[in-house]
Protein backbone atom coordinates (compact mmCIF):
# COMPACT_ATOMS: atom_id res chain seq x y z
CA UNK A 1 0.00 0.00 0.00
CA UNK A 2 3.16 2.63 1.28
CA UNK A 3 4.33 2.08 -2.58
CA UNK A 4 1.21 2.53 -4.30
CA UNK A 5 0.79 6.04 -2.83
CA UNK A 6 4.73 6.51 -3.13
CA UNK A 7 3.92 5.54 -6.51
CA UNK A 8 0.83 8.03 -7.24
CA UNK A 9 2.41 10.81 -5.60
CA UNK A 10 5.26 10.56 -7.91
CA UNK A 11 3.01 10.77 -10.83
CA UNK A 12 0.53 13.60 -9.71
CA UNK A 13 4.15 15.41 -8.70
CA UNK A 14 5.19 14.78 -12.63
CA UNK A 15 2.00 16.15 -13.79
CA UNK A 16 1.78 19.17 -12.08
CA UNK A 17 5.77 20.10 -13.24
CA UNK A 18 4.24 19.15 -16.83
CA UNK A 19 1.70 21.83 -16.32
CA UNK A 20 3.45 24.11 -14.59
CA UNK A 21 6.47 24.33 -17.61
CA UNK A 22 3.66 24.28 -20.20
CA UNK A 23 1.35 26.95 -18.36
CA UNK A 24 3.81 29.46 -17.01
CA UNK A 25 7.34 29.34 -18.80
CA UNK A 26 8.66 31.14 -15.65
CA UNK A 27 12.55 30.40 -14.25
CA UNK A 28 12.89 29.90 -10.44
CA UNK A 29 13.73 33.98 -10.23
CA UNK A 30 10.78 34.87 -11.93
CA UNK A 31 8.57 32.88 -9.93
CA UNK A 32 10.16 34.53 -6.97
CA UNK A 33 10.25 37.98 -8.32
CA UNK A 34 7.77 40.74 -6.40
CA UNK A 35 6.67 43.75 -7.99
CA UNK A 36 8.60 46.84 -6.83
CA UNK A 37 5.22 49.00 -6.85
CA UNK A 38 1.76 47.91 -8.19
CA UNK A 39 -0.44 51.03 -9.91
CA UNK A 40 -3.33 51.30 -7.49
CA UNK A 41 -6.49 50.67 -10.11
CA UNK A 42 -4.83 47.15 -10.48
CA UNK A 43 -4.02 46.79 -6.96
CA UNK A 44 -7.26 48.10 -5.65
CA UNK A 45 -8.63 45.40 -8.41
CA UNK A 46 -6.98 42.53 -6.59
CA UNK A 47 -7.67 43.54 -2.87
CA UNK A 48 -11.31 43.59 -4.12
CA UNK A 49 -11.76 40.69 -6.29
CA UNK A 50 -14.06 37.75 -4.19
CA UNK A 51 -12.73 34.44 -3.34
CA UNK A 52 -14.83 32.70 -5.31
CA UNK A 53 -13.67 29.30 -6.83
CA UNK A 54 -13.28 27.00 -4.22
CA UNK A 55 -11.96 23.76 -5.91
CA UNK A 56 -13.11 20.53 -4.90
CA UNK A 57 -10.51 18.39 -2.22
CA UNK A 58 -7.44 16.59 -4.32
CA UNK A 59 -8.73 18.61 -7.45
CA UNK A 60 -6.07 19.79 -9.64
CA UNK A 61 -6.04 23.18 -10.89
CA UNK A 62 -4.47 23.58 -14.26
CA UNK A 63 -3.36 26.73 -15.27
CA UNK A 64 -1.86 27.99 -19.27
CA UNK A 65 -0.73 30.73 -20.95
CA UNK A 66 -2.79 31.06 -24.05
CA UNK A 67 -3.17 32.92 -27.65
CA UNK A 68 -6.37 34.51 -26.28
CA UNK A 69 -8.03 33.34 -29.59
CA UNK A 70 -8.24 30.24 -28.89
CA UNK A 71 -11.37 31.06 -26.29
CA UNK A 72 -14.52 32.28 -26.95
CA UNK A 73 -16.81 33.90 -24.24
CA UNK A 74 -19.87 32.29 -22.69
CA UNK A 75 -23.35 33.41 -24.85
CA UNK A 76 -25.05 33.35 -21.37
CA UNK A 77 -22.51 35.87 -19.57
CA UNK A 78 -23.47 39.09 -18.26
CA UNK A 79 -20.80 41.16 -20.02
CA UNK A 80 -21.61 42.71 -23.39
CA UNK A 81 -18.31 42.37 -24.71
CA UNK A 82 -18.94 44.97 -27.64
CA UNK A 83 -18.42 47.65 -25.52
CA UNK A 84 -15.49 46.81 -24.09
CA UNK A 85 -12.73 49.88 -24.83
CA UNK A 86 -9.68 51.31 -23.38
CA UNK A 87 -11.26 53.38 -20.91
CA UNK A 88 -13.92 50.41 -19.08
CA UNK A 89 -10.29 48.59 -19.78
CA UNK A 90 -7.66 51.09 -18.58
CA UNK A 91 -6.91 49.41 -14.80
CA UNK A 92 -5.90 45.84 -16.78
CA UNK A 93 -4.05 47.82 -19.34
CA UNK A 94 -2.36 49.58 -16.83
CA UNK A 95 -1.74 46.04 -14.67
CA UNK A 96 -1.02 44.10 -17.67
CA UNK A 97 1.98 46.34 -18.74
CA UNK A 98 3.34 47.06 -15.26
CA UNK A 99 3.69 43.17 -14.29
CA UNK A 100 1.53 40.82 -16.73
CA UNK A 101 -1.71 38.93 -15.75
CA UNK A 102 -1.19 37.94 -12.53
CA UNK A 103 -5.26 36.91 -11.85
CA UNK A 104 -5.95 33.69 -14.58
CA UNK A 105 -9.36 33.57 -15.94
CA UNK A 106 -11.76 30.72 -15.27
CA UNK A 107 -12.48 28.80 -18.43
CA UNK A 108 -13.86 25.24 -18.95
CA UNK A 109 -13.04 23.11 -22.29
CA UNK A 110 -15.51 22.91 -25.02
CA UNK A 111 -15.90 20.61 -27.93
CA UNK A 112 -18.47 21.66 -30.36
CA UNK A 113 -16.22 24.35 -31.49
CA UNK A 114 -13.46 24.12 -34.18
CA UNK A 115 -12.21 27.68 -33.77
CA UNK A 116 -11.94 27.33 -30.38
CA UNK A 117 -10.67 25.09 -27.28
CA UNK A 118 -12.04 27.07 -24.47
CA UNK A 119 -15.16 29.31 -23.08
CA UNK A 120 -14.52 32.33 -21.01
CA UNK A 121 -16.45 31.64 -17.91
CA UNK A 122 -15.09 34.85 -15.56
CA UNK A 123 -12.21 36.76 -17.23
CA UNK A 124 -13.84 38.67 -20.31
CA UNK A 125 -12.12 41.73 -19.50
CA UNK A 126 -8.86 40.16 -19.30
CA UNK A 127 -9.33 38.63 -22.79
CA UNK A 128 -10.23 42.27 -23.97
CA UNK A 129 -6.95 43.50 -22.26
CA UNK A 130 -4.79 40.10 -23.57
CA UNK A 131 -6.56 40.79 -27.08
CA UNK A 132 -5.54 44.09 -27.39
CA UNK A 133 -1.95 44.19 -25.87
CA UNK A 134 -0.97 40.82 -28.25
CA UNK A 135 -0.08 38.93 -25.06
CA UNK A 136 -0.26 35.65 -23.84
CA UNK A 137 -3.90 35.04 -22.05
CA UNK A 138 -3.60 33.38 -18.56
CA UNK A 139 -6.76 30.91 -18.04
CA UNK A 140 -7.34 28.49 -15.02
CA UNK A 141 -8.82 25.07 -16.75
CA UNK A 142 -12.10 24.20 -14.52
CA UNK A 143 -15.20 21.52 -15.15
CA UNK A 144 -18.27 23.57 -14.60
CA UNK A 145 -21.67 23.15 -15.55
CA UNK A 146 -23.86 26.15 -16.79
CA UNK A 147 -25.44 26.60 -13.25
CA UNK A 148 -22.16 26.64 -11.96
CA UNK A 149 -20.79 29.03 -14.16
CA UNK A 150 -23.76 31.47 -13.57
CA UNK A 151 -23.68 31.51 -9.79
CA UNK A 152 -19.56 31.94 -10.54
CA UNK A 153 -20.12 34.77 -12.82
CA UNK A 154 -22.14 36.58 -10.25
CA UNK A 155 -19.83 36.17 -7.90
CA UNK A 156 -17.35 37.85 -9.56
CA UNK A 157 -19.39 40.52 -11.15
CA UNK A 158 -22.50 41.46 -8.82
CA UNK A 159 -20.72 44.51 -7.20
CA UNK A 160 -18.71 46.12 -10.37
CA UNK A 161 -19.64 49.03 -11.34
CA UNK A 162 -18.87 48.94 -14.96
CA UNK A 163 -21.69 46.27 -16.12
CA UNK A 164 -25.33 47.72 -16.55
CA UNK A 165 -27.85 47.10 -14.62
CA UNK A 166 -29.41 46.25 -17.69
CA UNK A 167 -27.26 43.88 -18.68
CA UNK A 168 -27.17 42.20 -15.18
CA UNK A 169 -31.44 42.38 -15.42
CA UNK A 170 -30.89 39.87 -18.35
CA UNK A 171 -28.35 38.19 -17.36
CA UNK A 172 -30.45 36.93 -14.47
CA UNK A 173 -33.75 36.76 -16.18
CA UNK A 174 -31.94 34.26 -18.66
CA UNK A 175 -30.40 32.29 -16.16
CA UNK A 176 -34.06 32.06 -14.21
CA UNK A 177 -35.45 30.79 -18.06
CA UNK A 178 -32.67 27.74 -18.12
CA UNK A 179 -31.23 27.39 -15.12
CA UNK A 180 -34.06 27.83 -12.09
CA UNK A 181 -37.49 26.59 -11.39
CA UNK A 182 -38.89 29.76 -8.93
CA UNK A 183 -37.11 33.30 -8.29
CA UNK A 184 -37.36 32.29 -4.75
CA UNK A 185 -34.89 29.20 -5.87
CA UNK A 186 -32.31 31.04 -7.69
CA UNK A 187 -32.41 33.75 -4.80
CA UNK A 188 -31.09 31.09 -2.63
CA UNK A 189 -28.25 30.13 -4.97
CA UNK A 190 -27.15 33.52 -4.95
CA UNK A 191 -27.64 34.51 -1.41
CA UNK A 192 -29.94 37.30 -1.83
CA UNK A 193 -33.50 38.36 -1.56
CA UNK A 194 -36.51 37.69 -3.78
CA UNK A 195 -37.43 41.07 -3.84
CA UNK A 196 -34.07 42.05 -4.74
CA UNK A 197 -34.19 39.51 -7.62
CA UNK A 198 -37.53 40.73 -8.99
CA UNK A 199 -36.43 44.31 -9.29
CA UNK A 200 -33.99 43.16 -11.56
CA UNK A 201 -36.32 40.20 -13.72
CA UNK A 202 -38.68 43.32 -14.02
CA UNK A 203 -36.14 45.56 -15.64
CA UNK A 204 -35.45 42.59 -17.59
CA UNK A 205 -39.15 42.61 -19.54
CA UNK A 206 -39.12 46.25 -20.55
CA UNK A 207 -40.67 46.40 -23.92
CA UNK A 208 -37.95 46.76 -26.53
CA UNK A 209 -39.64 50.49 -27.71
CA UNK A 210 -38.30 51.46 -23.73
CA UNK A 211 -35.34 50.14 -24.56
CA UNK A 212 -34.05 51.86 -27.64
CA UNK A 213 -35.42 55.49 -26.21
CA UNK A 214 -31.88 55.58 -23.88
CA UNK A 215 -28.92 56.83 -26.15
CA UNK A 216 -26.79 54.29 -23.50
CA UNK A 217 -27.96 50.95 -21.68
CA UNK A 218 -25.78 52.15 -18.62
CA UNK A 219 -28.43 54.50 -18.23
CA UNK A 220 -31.26 52.07 -18.01
CA UNK A 221 -31.19 51.72 -14.12
CA UNK A 222 -33.14 49.22 -11.65
CA UNK A 223 -34.80 52.28 -10.13
CA UNK A 224 -36.68 52.93 -13.19
CA UNK A 225 -38.00 49.56 -13.07
CA UNK A 226 -39.73 50.21 -9.72
CA UNK A 227 -41.75 53.43 -10.94
CA UNK A 228 -42.39 51.93 -14.72
CA UNK A 229 -43.18 48.31 -13.72
CA UNK A 230 -46.33 49.07 -12.38
CA UNK A 231 -47.28 51.85 -15.51
CA UNK A 232 -46.54 49.12 -17.86
CA UNK A 233 -48.60 46.46 -16.13
CA UNK A 234 -51.67 48.45 -16.89
CA UNK A 235 -52.48 47.91 -20.57
CA UNK A 236 -54.00 51.66 -20.75
CA UNK A 237 -51.09 53.44 -19.30
CA UNK A 238 -48.54 50.59 -20.71
CA UNK A 239 -49.99 52.20 -24.23
CA UNK A 240 -49.58 55.67 -23.59
CA UNK A 241 -45.55 54.90 -22.40
CA UNK A 242 -45.00 53.09 -25.83
CA UNK A 243 -46.47 55.82 -27.55
CA UNK A 244 -43.97 58.21 -25.60
CA UNK A 245 -40.73 56.20 -25.99
CA UNK A 246 -40.89 56.37 -29.63
CA UNK A 247 -41.55 60.13 -29.86
CA UNK A 248 -38.62 60.29 -27.76
CA UNK A 249 -36.05 57.91 -29.07
CA UNK A 250 -34.21 60.32 -30.96
CA UNK A 251 -34.59 62.98 -28.05
CA UNK A 252 -31.36 64.23 -26.44
CA UNK A 253 -32.03 62.95 -22.86
CA UNK A 254 -29.98 61.64 -20.45
CA UNK A 255 -31.79 58.55 -18.08
CA UNK A 256 -33.18 60.89 -16.29
CA UNK A 257 -35.16 62.61 -18.59
CA UNK A 258 -36.32 59.35 -20.34
CA UNK A 259 -37.52 58.32 -17.05
CA UNK A 260 -39.39 61.52 -16.31
CA UNK A 261 -40.87 61.73 -19.91
CA UNK A 262 -42.03 58.07 -19.96
CA UNK A 263 -43.44 59.08 -16.04
CA UNK A 264 -45.18 61.80 -17.95
CA UNK A 265 -47.22 59.97 -20.59
CA UNK A 266 -49.61 58.26 -17.57
CA UNK A 267 -49.25 61.53 -15.18
CA UNK A 268 -53.03 61.18 -13.50
CA UNK A 269 -55.87 63.55 -15.25
CA UNK A 270 -56.51 67.05 -13.83
CA UNK A 271 -59.83 68.21 -15.25
CA UNK A 272 -60.36 65.64 -17.69
CA UNK A 273 -56.92 66.47 -19.00
CA UNK A 274 -53.59 65.35 -19.40
CA UNK A 275 -50.13 67.28 -18.46
CA UNK A 276 -47.18 67.10 -20.37
CA UNK A 277 -44.31 68.35 -21.77
CA UNK A 278 -41.94 67.66 -24.34
CA UNK A 279 -39.12 69.46 -26.14
CA UNK A 280 -38.47 68.82 -30.25
CA UNK A 281 -35.00 69.10 -32.05
CA UNK A 282 -34.17 69.33 -35.81
CA UNK A 283 -30.15 69.27 -36.35
CA UNK A 284 -29.52 68.54 -32.85
CA UNK A 285 -31.05 71.80 -31.55
CA UNK A 286 -34.20 72.55 -29.95
CA UNK A 287 -36.73 73.62 -32.41
CA UNK A 288 -39.91 74.20 -30.00
CA UNK A 289 -41.84 72.48 -27.40
CA UNK A 290 -45.22 71.28 -27.14
CA UNK A 291 -46.84 70.95 -23.92
CA UNK A 292 -50.17 70.56 -22.58
CA UNK A 293 -52.37 71.58 -19.24
CA UNK A 294 -55.78 69.95 -18.20
CA UNK A 295 -58.49 70.12 -20.46
CA UNK A 296 -56.40 72.73 -22.54
CA UNK A 297 -55.24 72.84 -26.42
CA UNK A 298 -51.79 72.07 -27.11
CA UNK A 299 -49.30 74.92 -26.48
CA UNK A 300 -46.22 75.23 -29.04
CA UNK A 301 -43.22 77.46 -28.11
CA UNK A 302 -40.69 77.80 -30.48
CA UNK A 303 -36.79 78.15 -29.25
CA UNK A 304 -36.22 81.87 -30.09
CA UNK A 305 -32.30 80.53 -31.11
CA UNK A 306 -33.59 77.91 -33.68
CA UNK A 307 -32.20 78.57 -37.01
CA UNK A 308 -32.88 75.78 -39.21
CA UNK A 309 -35.23 74.62 -42.17
CA UNK A 310 -38.25 76.84 -42.22
CA UNK A 311 -40.29 74.20 -44.04
CA UNK A 312 -38.39 71.09 -41.96
CA UNK A 313 -39.89 73.11 -38.61
CA UNK A 314 -43.31 72.97 -39.90
CA UNK A 315 -43.36 69.36 -40.86
CA UNK A 316 -42.13 68.21 -37.67
CA UNK A 317 -44.56 70.46 -35.84
CA UNK A 318 -47.44 68.86 -38.13
CA UNK A 319 -45.86 65.38 -36.92
CA UNK A 320 -46.12 66.64 -33.34
CA UNK A 321 -49.51 67.68 -33.72
CA UNK A 322 -51.14 64.50 -34.78
CA UNK A 323 -48.77 62.61 -32.23
CA UNK A 324 -50.57 64.82 -28.98
CA UNK A 325 -54.03 65.43 -30.21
Amino acid sequence: MAGSKSKMKGIMDSLRNSVHEQGGGQSNQERDEKPKSMPGAFKHRLETLPTHATPRKNELKVQLKIDPQRCRIWSDHDRRYDLLNEANCADLIEGFRAQGQRIPAIVREITDDPDHEYEIIVGTRRHWTASYLGVPYLIEVQSLTDQQAFVLVDAENRQRKDISDYERAVFYANALKQFYKTQKEMAEAMQTSTAWLNEYIALAAFPKEVVACYRDINEIKVTHSRKLTPMLKDSKQRQRILERAKAIKDQPLDGAGVLKALSEAVKPKRGGGVNFSKDYTLDKQKAFSVSKSGKGGLNIKIDPKFEGSLDALLSLMADAVRENI
